[in-house]
């Protein structure tokens, strides 16, 4: 079963605290086995990179991460987002 857009931001918006915006492209040409993902949460401050990283894997769980075989995370803070959002395309 593919894994779809929805799915995908349905689980980050759950698993995680304080989201401020989502946005979630397949990147794999329609089979979702492959997603980019930007993430942005209050949650998120003062929080290194590479923890981020780890708490949207947590908020997608093992059963959907089963199924993406590429991710790209970028997990924001407020900040960070204002500085790139005209680049991200939002």
């Amino acid at each position: 079963m593919a894994i779809s857009v929805g799915d995908v931001e349905t689980a980050l918006r759950a698993g995680l605290t304080d989201v401020v915006h989502v946005q979630v492209d397949d990147t794999s040409g329609g089979c979702g086995a492959s997603f980019m993902v930007i993430v942005v949460a209050k949650q998120f401050e003062g929080v290194p990179l590479l923890q981020r990283q780890r708490l949207v894997h947590a908020a997608l769980g093992a059963d959907l991460m089963k199924g993406i075989h590429a991710l790209e995370i970028k997990a924001w803070t407020n900040a960070q987002w204002e500085a790139n959002k005209a680049k991200a395309g939002s």
